[in-house]
């Protein structure tokens, strides 16, 4: 990073605003392979040891919800020094919330003050943030593309699929519009999660080129965009049991904001009447990047 990261009024070097305040900074999605650590230096000074003044870092692995790993008031996983005494460095082993294989991941820096007391502290500071990934996929060509998948190094690392493995999630289709030589058949339309040969065949319900197993908006898991969909996100959003699954969450977030809300009705109950519903590409992959 060029530059760390201050949360606060630049002014006064404190976040005294005379009100309640917070803010959060969210990085893209991070292609990973089997393992993954975050590490970053901080700098922390506010009235700590209370409920007050939360300095938390999140993680969302494949678009999922976002899950505490590091706090300076909680035991959510790494404990942050506040004060810090300066820049102290952290390292987070991410590899026990990854899935395996190929992932995607975003991490977010949060702080929220919950009063307007007490606030004339110097705050929070981020400096060198990265993630590291083992095995390292390391190239010198980022147009490249060694498994011959038709997808360049560069665009496999965003994207969350493996350069190296013309088939990422190893379901007989290709991650490209090309067969690698015979390796796998072109065009998988979930290219990070299996629906190949004798697990759905890339079937497709609905108008969206994404497939079932990773289309957006198909909450319940059954054929694509539908009104039982809806009707589960309005139970979802209520708050009707039975809670919802991190799996029914993610797909909910047609909008791609991170919760399954109001927004996400909307957008869900235009596809069902087969209007233009503007949906992210929050699970549709490069297939359809922003959604029709």
């Amino acid at each position: 990073m060029a530059e760390n990261l201050f949360y606060g009024v630049e002014a006064t070097c404190d976040y005294d605003t005379g009100l309640p305040n917070g803010g959060t900074v969210t990085s893209p999605e991070i292609g990973v392979v089997d393992a993954a650590e975050l590490a970053f230096n901080y700098l922390i000074e506010t009235e700590g040891g209370s409920f007050y003044d939360l300095a938390t870092v999140s993680v969302s692995i494949d678009s999922g919800p976002f899950q505490p790993v590091a706090q300076n008031s909680f035991t959510f996983g790494v404990v942050l020094a506040d004060p810090s005494g300066g820049f102290q460095a952290a390292a987070i082993d991410l590899t026990s919330l990854l899935p395996g294989g190929s992932s995607t991941v975003r991490v977010r820096f949060q702080f929220e003050t919950l009063d307007q007391i007490n606030n004339q502290f110097a705050g929070v500071y981020v400096d060198d943030v990265a993630i590291s990934t083992s095995p390292a996929i390391a190239f010198t060509d980022p147009g490249g593309d060694p498994d011959a998948d038709s997808i360049d190094n560069a665009t496999e690392l965003a994207l969350g699929t493996d350069p190296f493995n013309a088939d990422t999630d190893n379901d007989g289709y290709c991650d490209g519009a090309t067969s690698a030589g015979g390796a796998c058949l072109p065009g998988d339309n979930c290219p990070t999660v299996a629906n190949g040969v004798g697990q759905g065949d890339q079937v497709n319900s609905d108008a969206f080129p994404a497939g079932d197993a990773c289309q957006c908006g198909n909450i319940d898991g059954v054929g694509g965009i539908d009104a039982a969909d809806l009707d589960r996100a309005r139970e979802i959003v209520i708050g009707r049991s039975p809670a919802a699954t991190p799996t029914e969450l993610s797909f909910c977030d047609v909008d791609a904001d991170q919760v399954c809300g109001v927004g996400d009705l909307f957008r869900l109950d235009r596809a069902v009447q087969g209007l233009p519903t503007q949906i992210e590409d929050a699970c549709e992959g490069y297939l359809n990047p922003g959604g029709p």
